[in-house]
């Protein structure tokens, strides 16, 4: 039925949430935010709801990756009241690239289900996620070799929900959107983005009746529950 897989790469295939919140707490730690923080807790909550809306900004093409780079960690500080640390922040945002990476893992199973993928299908990974981040970690994590093609925003002009985007993963495999289904964790971006390009989705979700009731093609609480429907 199907001639090709696309995939998202981060909380599909990535733990970017436990890489990330490894790197906040050794940011913490290393620079001394107690010093303008209660807690390490308060901090990650004043950061992740406006990091959230400034990538679903960046999805929607309203900033730039710079834009988004310069502002999410700066907005705690501003929040509390410091408005001259804008450099720090920078230099928050440079640590913090770098601890992902190099943090990175795979989720569960994530491996196994890419190479049960790859001797079926070409799989072409699909992300929001910054090239010189991207490319570091398919390397890292040791499952490179299994993508067909990568399709990165930034790479491509072009990001995930935007139909526009799909549609290069169509042309680069030569298909149309109904030989192609799209994984994702992102209902948002991964599935709707799918959709809107006419192509049918998984969506990896919590098991939640609110995640069950989301319109999809198809519905998994867990990567290897992927190998039924493939």
């Amino acid at each position: 039925m199907y001639k090709a897989v696309f995939i998202d790469w981060d909380n599909t295939l990535g733990d970017f949430s436990g890489s990330s919140n490894i790197a906040m707490e050794t940011i913490y730690e290393k620079e001394h935010l107690e010093r303008f923080f209660r807690s390490y807790d308060e901090w990650r909550e004043i950061y992740m709801p406006y990091n959230i809306q400034l990538w679903e900004l960046y999805g929607e093409g309203k900033i730039t990756k710079q834009q988004l780079s310069a502002d999410r960690f700066n907005h705690p500080f501003v929040v509390k009241g410091y408005n001259n640390l804008q450099d720090f922040a920078i230099k928050i945002e440079e640590q913090f690239e770098q601890l992902t990476t190099e943090y990175t893992r795979l989720l569960p199973h994530a491996k196994e289900l890419l190479e049960y993928l790859a001797a079926k299908y070409p799989i072409t990974v699909v992300t929001n996620g910054f090239p010189e981040v991207q490319h570091t970690k398919f390397e890292m994590t040791g499952v490179n070799h299994l993508f067909t093609h990568k399709v990165i925003s930034e790479e491509v002009g072009v990001n995930k929900p935007d139909k526009r985007i799909f549609d290069i993963a169509l042309r680069i495999n030569n298909i149309d959107a109904t030989e192609a289904i799209m994984i994702g964790d992102h209902y948002n971006v991964d599935i709707i983005g799918a959709q809107n390009a006419g192509i049918d989705q998984i969506f990896l979700c919590n098991d939640t009746d609110e995640d069950n009731a989301l319109p999809a093609t198809y519905h998994v609480h867990e990567l290897l529950e992927i190998r039924d429907i493939l």
